[in-house]
């Protein structure tokens, strides 16, 4: 919060701190309802489960390569290692 708050203008900080409250909550909410709709419509606990992994490990590589190549354009890519 405190990186986010310095880099934005005192009048800008209610809607940025705002903003990111809602992504936030999203974030960690709207998975927990997907979750229930899969569970009681998608065939059970189980199958949930297995979407739910299969979807968190894609998510990670997803994530590793982003991660890779924006440290090769920055010039960061030795400390990704």
């Amino acid at each position: 919060m405190r990186t986010v708050v310095a880099l934005v203008a005192e009048h800008e900080r209610a809607g940025v701190l705002s903003s990111i409250y809602v992504v936030c909550y999203l974030g960690l909410g709207l998975p927990s309802v997907i979750a229930g709709i899969l569970v009681v419509h998608g065939g059970g606990l189980a199958v949930a489960t297995r979407d739910h992994s299969l979807f968190v490990a894609a998510s990670a590589v997803a994530t590793l390569i982003a991660l890779t190549r924006t440290g090769r354009r920055a010039g960061l890519s030795g400390s990704l290692r």
